[in-house]
Protein backbone atom coordinates (compact mmCIF):
# COMPACT_ATOMS: atom_id res chain seq x y z
CA UNK A 1 0.00 0.00 0.00
CA UNK A 2 1.32 3.40 -0.37
CA UNK A 3 1.14 5.52 2.27
CA UNK A 4 -0.17 9.10 0.90
CA UNK A 5 0.18 11.30 4.15
CA UNK A 6 -1.39 14.21 1.88
CA UNK A 7 -4.39 12.28 1.55
CA UNK A 8 -4.34 10.61 4.91
CA UNK A 9 -4.03 13.94 6.94
CA UNK A 10 -6.09 15.82 4.27
CA UNK A 11 -3.71 18.06 3.63
CA UNK A 12 -2.87 20.36 0.35
CA UNK A 13 -0.15 19.33 -2.04
CA UNK A 14 0.84 23.05 -2.76
CA UNK A 15 1.00 23.80 0.48
CA UNK A 16 4.38 24.73 1.55
CA UNK A 17 6.21 23.21 4.62
CA UNK A 18 5.55 25.80 7.05
CA UNK A 19 1.89 25.40 5.94
CA UNK A 20 1.93 21.34 6.47
CA UNK A 21 3.91 21.56 9.79
CA UNK A 22 1.55 23.65 11.25
CA UNK A 23 -1.39 21.84 10.66
CA UNK A 24 -0.04 18.76 12.02
CA UNK A 25 1.15 20.21 15.07
CA UNK A 26 -2.42 21.51 15.28
CA UNK A 27 -3.63 18.18 15.30
CA UNK A 28 -1.44 16.81 17.63
CA UNK A 29 -1.77 19.73 19.75
CA UNK A 30 -6.08 18.81 19.68
CA UNK A 31 -5.02 15.12 19.92
CA UNK A 32 -3.12 16.39 23.08
CA UNK A 33 -6.10 17.89 24.68
CA UNK A 34 -8.21 14.76 24.76
CA UNK A 35 -5.56 13.66 26.38
CA UNK A 36 -4.38 11.14 24.61
CA UNK A 37 -0.25 9.81 25.45
CA UNK A 38 2.78 10.93 23.35
CA UNK A 39 2.97 7.17 22.59
CA UNK A 40 -0.70 7.01 20.95
CA UNK A 41 -0.12 5.14 17.56
CA UNK A 42 -2.25 8.54 15.98
CA UNK A 43 -0.02 10.65 17.82
CA UNK A 44 3.38 9.06 16.54
CA UNK A 45 2.18 8.64 13.00
CA UNK A 46 1.44 12.96 13.24
CA UNK A 47 5.13 13.12 14.32
CA UNK A 48 6.45 10.89 11.34
CA UNK A 49 4.50 13.10 9.23
CA UNK A 50 5.33 16.60 10.74
CA UNK A 51 8.78 15.01 10.78
CA UNK A 52 8.96 14.49 6.85
CA UNK A 53 6.49 16.95 5.37
CA UNK A 54 7.82 20.32 7.85
CA UNK A 55 11.49 19.59 6.19
CA UNK A 56 11.97 20.78 2.39
CA UNK A 57 14.90 17.66 2.24
CA UNK A 58 12.48 15.15 4.18
CA UNK A 59 9.92 16.53 2.05
CA UNK A 60 11.24 15.73 -1.16
CA UNK A 61 12.86 12.72 -0.92
CA UNK A 62 9.09 11.29 0.46
CA UNK A 63 7.63 13.13 -2.73
CA UNK A 64 9.85 11.28 -5.54
CA UNK A 65 8.99 8.53 -3.61
CA UNK A 66 5.48 8.87 -3.81
CA UNK A 67 5.29 9.77 -7.76
CA UNK A 68 7.01 6.11 -8.53
CA UNK A 69 4.38 4.58 -6.82
CA UNK A 70 6.68 2.68 -3.94
CA UNK A 71 5.18 0.77 -1.13
CA UNK A 72 6.48 2.19 2.00
CA UNK A 73 5.89 1.67 5.65
CA UNK A 74 5.74 3.54 8.64
CA UNK A 75 9.04 2.14 9.72
CA UNK A 76 10.81 3.54 6.54
CA UNK A 77 8.25 7.10 6.88
CA UNK A 78 10.26 6.98 10.40
CA UNK A 79 13.54 6.17 9.66
CA UNK A 80 12.88 9.26 6.89
CA UNK A 81 11.91 11.68 9.31
CA UNK A 82 14.83 10.59 11.90
CA UNK A 83 17.34 10.62 9.05
CA UNK A 84 16.37 12.37 6.20
CA UNK A 85 16.58 9.36 3.85
CA UNK A 86 14.46 6.07 3.68
CA UNK A 87 16.73 2.91 5.20
CA UNK A 88 19.03 0.37 3.56
CA UNK A 89 17.58 -3.24 3.21
CA UNK A 90 19.98 -3.87 6.16
CA UNK A 91 18.24 -0.75 8.34
CA UNK A 92 14.76 -1.68 7.34
CA UNK A 93 14.10 -2.93 10.92
CA UNK A 94 11.89 -1.30 13.28
CA UNK A 95 13.57 0.47 16.29
CA UNK A 96 11.68 -1.55 18.68
CA UNK A 97 12.85 -4.82 17.27
CA UNK A 98 16.64 -4.03 16.41
CA UNK A 99 17.26 -4.03 20.04
CA UNK A 100 16.63 -7.93 20.25
CA UNK A 101 19.22 -10.56 19.57
CA UNK A 102 17.83 -12.10 16.62
CA UNK A 103 15.54 -9.63 14.95
CA UNK A 104 13.44 -10.87 12.30
CA UNK A 105 14.05 -10.43 8.45
CA UNK A 106 11.87 -8.62 6.49
CA UNK A 107 10.77 -11.29 3.40
CA UNK A 108 9.10 -10.73 -0.14
CA UNK A 109 5.82 -13.10 1.60
CA UNK A 110 6.17 -11.57 5.29
CA UNK A 111 5.24 -7.74 5.57
CA UNK A 112 8.00 -5.48 7.68
CA UNK A 113 6.92 -5.51 11.31
CA UNK A 114 5.94 -1.99 12.27
CA UNK A 115 6.24 -1.24 16.33
CA UNK A 116 3.20 1.16 16.46
CA UNK A 117 -0.21 0.04 14.53
CA UNK A 118 -0.58 3.83 13.10
CA UNK A 119 -3.71 4.64 11.08
CA UNK A 120 -4.64 3.68 7.41
CA UNK A 121 -7.34 5.92 6.75
CA UNK A 122 -8.11 9.57 7.25
CA UNK A 123 -11.47 8.63 8.71
CA UNK A 124 -9.47 7.37 11.91
CA UNK A 125 -7.43 10.58 11.95
CA UNK A 126 -9.47 13.39 11.55
CA UNK A 127 -10.11 15.27 14.17
CA UNK A 128 -12.85 16.38 16.44
CA UNK A 129 -12.25 20.33 15.17
CA UNK A 130 -12.73 21.35 12.00
CA UNK A 131 -8.77 22.45 11.03
CA UNK A 132 -9.12 24.50 7.92
CA UNK A 133 -8.77 27.30 9.45
CA UNK A 134 -5.87 29.06 8.73
CA UNK A 135 -5.29 31.11 11.78
CA UNK A 136 -1.41 31.91 12.51
CA UNK A 137 -0.47 30.72 8.65
CA UNK A 138 2.04 33.34 7.10
CA UNK A 139 1.71 35.37 10.16
CA UNK A 140 4.82 35.81 12.36
CA UNK A 141 4.95 34.32 15.94
CA UNK A 142 6.99 35.67 18.48
CA UNK A 143 10.00 34.51 19.77
CA UNK A 144 10.30 32.58 23.38
CA UNK A 145 12.49 35.40 24.44
CA UNK A 146 10.33 37.69 23.50
CA UNK A 147 6.84 36.45 25.18
CA UNK A 148 9.48 36.46 28.26
CA UNK A 149 10.45 40.03 28.57
CA UNK A 150 6.71 41.37 27.32
CA UNK A 151 5.53 39.04 30.03
CA UNK A 152 7.92 40.61 32.64
CA UNK A 153 6.71 43.65 31.29
CA UNK A 154 3.35 42.95 31.87
CA UNK A 155 3.79 42.50 35.83
CA UNK A 156 5.70 46.37 35.84
CA UNK A 157 2.53 47.81 34.46
CA UNK A 158 0.42 45.58 36.73
CA UNK A 159 2.40 46.72 39.40
CA UNK A 160 2.40 50.44 38.69
CA UNK A 161 -1.21 50.10 38.24
CA UNK A 162 -1.79 48.54 41.74
CA UNK A 163 0.37 51.12 43.42
CA UNK A 164 -0.61 53.90 42.07
CA UNK A 165 -4.64 53.11 42.86
CA UNK A 166 -3.48 52.07 46.49
CA UNK A 167 -3.93 48.48 45.78
CA UNK A 168 -2.43 46.64 48.89
CA UNK A 169 -2.16 49.43 51.49
CA UNK A 170 -1.70 48.47 54.46
CA UNK A 171 -4.24 49.89 56.69
CA UNK A 172 -6.48 47.07 55.52
CA UNK A 173 -4.61 44.32 54.10
CA UNK A 174 -8.46 42.25 53.04
CA UNK A 175 -9.48 44.93 51.28
CA UNK A 176 -6.76 45.63 49.57
CA UNK A 177 -6.03 42.13 48.33
CA UNK A 178 -9.23 42.03 47.03
CA UNK A 179 -8.44 45.38 45.42
CA UNK A 180 -5.29 43.37 43.82
CA UNK A 181 -6.93 40.18 43.13
CA UNK A 182 -9.74 42.67 41.15
CA UNK A 183 -6.87 44.74 38.89
CA UNK A 184 -4.85 41.16 38.47
CA UNK A 185 -7.76 39.51 36.85
CA UNK A 186 -9.02 42.70 34.69
CA UNK A 187 -5.26 43.11 33.51
CA UNK A 188 -4.52 39.64 32.50
CA UNK A 189 -7.94 38.14 31.71
CA UNK A 190 -9.99 40.95 30.83
CA UNK A 191 -7.74 42.40 28.48
CA UNK A 192 -6.82 39.57 26.45
CA UNK A 193 -10.59 38.15 26.24
CA UNK A 194 -12.19 42.16 25.49
CA UNK A 195 -9.11 43.05 23.69
CA UNK A 196 -7.17 40.38 22.36
CA UNK A 197 -4.01 41.24 24.93
CA UNK A 198 -2.48 42.44 27.52
CA UNK A 199 -1.63 46.69 27.26
CA UNK A 200 2.09 45.26 27.13
CA UNK A 201 1.38 42.65 24.19
CA UNK A 202 -1.11 45.01 22.20
CA UNK A 203 2.13 47.75 22.72
CA UNK A 204 4.64 45.29 21.09
CA UNK A 205 2.38 44.34 18.30
CA UNK A 206 1.18 40.94 19.57
CA UNK A 207 -2.29 39.55 19.89
CA UNK A 208 -3.68 36.39 21.55
CA UNK A 209 -6.48 34.31 19.56
CA UNK A 210 -8.31 30.97 19.32
CA UNK A 211 -6.11 28.79 16.75
CA UNK A 212 -9.30 27.50 15.09
CA UNK A 213 -11.56 30.67 14.93
CA UNK A 214 -9.32 33.33 15.14
CA UNK A 215 -11.47 34.97 17.80
CA UNK A 216 -10.33 36.43 20.91
CA UNK A 217 -10.43 33.77 23.92
CA UNK A 218 -13.43 33.94 25.97
CA UNK A 219 -13.10 34.93 29.65
CA UNK A 220 -13.16 31.71 30.71
CA UNK A 221 -10.60 30.60 28.33
CA UNK A 222 -8.43 33.94 29.04
CA UNK A 223 -8.62 32.53 33.21
CA UNK A 224 -7.65 28.90 32.51
CA UNK A 225 -4.35 29.64 30.34
CA UNK A 226 -3.57 32.66 33.08
CA UNK A 227 -3.91 30.55 35.55
CA UNK A 228 -0.44 30.40 36.67
CA UNK A 229 -0.19 34.28 36.98
CA UNK A 230 -3.13 34.63 39.20
CA UNK A 231 -1.44 32.62 41.58
CA UNK A 232 0.98 35.09 42.34
CA UNK A 233 -2.66 36.98 44.10
CA UNK A 234 -1.60 35.00 46.87
CA UNK A 235 1.40 36.54 49.19
CA UNK A 236 4.36 34.09 49.32
CA UNK A 237 3.44 30.56 48.09
CA UNK A 238 2.02 32.19 45.16
CA UNK A 239 4.78 34.05 44.03
CA UNK A 240 6.79 30.74 43.72
CA UNK A 241 3.79 28.78 42.49
CA UNK A 242 3.83 31.60 39.71
CA UNK A 243 8.02 31.19 39.28
CA UNK A 244 7.58 27.19 39.05
CA UNK A 245 4.75 27.39 36.93
CA UNK A 246 6.47 29.86 34.58
CA UNK A 247 9.44 28.10 34.28
CA UNK A 248 7.21 24.75 33.31
CA UNK A 249 5.61 26.74 30.69
CA UNK A 250 9.01 28.25 29.00
CA UNK A 251 10.05 24.94 28.99
CA UNK A 252 6.64 23.84 26.59
CA UNK A 253 7.01 26.76 24.71
CA UNK A 254 10.93 26.02 23.69
CA UNK A 255 9.87 22.54 22.54
CA UNK A 256 6.76 23.53 20.30
CA UNK A 257 7.46 24.56 16.42
CA UNK A 258 4.79 27.57 17.04
CA UNK A 259 6.27 28.53 20.47
CA UNK A 260 2.78 27.21 22.10
CA UNK A 261 3.06 26.78 25.57
CA UNK A 262 0.48 23.96 27.44
CA UNK A 263 -1.21 26.95 28.93
CA UNK A 264 -1.90 27.89 25.10
CA UNK A 265 -2.74 24.25 24.17
CA UNK A 266 -4.89 23.49 26.77
CA UNK A 267 -7.45 26.47 25.28
CA UNK A 268 -6.35 25.78 21.37
CA UNK A 269 -4.88 29.79 21.54
CA UNK A 270 -2.19 31.11 20.04
CA UNK A 271 0.12 34.03 20.29
CA UNK A 272 0.73 36.15 16.90
CA UNK A 273 2.41 39.20 15.94
CA UNK A 274 -0.54 41.88 14.29
CA UNK A 275 -1.36 41.91 10.57
CA UNK A 276 0.10 44.89 9.43
CA UNK A 277 -0.63 44.10 5.89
Amino acid sequence: MVLDLYQLYGLDREANEHDLGWKLSRLDSEMRIENKPQNDPQRKACEVAYGILSDPNNRRVYDESLARGEERSWHELEFLSDFGRFPRAEENVPRAVASSCQPPRPTATAPTPTYFMPPTSSAEVAPTRDFTSTVGINRELPSVSKRQNVKILDFVIYAVISGSIGVGADDDMGIGLVLAALVLFIYFVGCESWFGGTPAKLFNDMEVKNATTGKNLTLAEAARRNLWTLCSIVPGAGYLITLIWGLKLNDSMKKDPQHRGNHDKEVDAIVMMKDKS
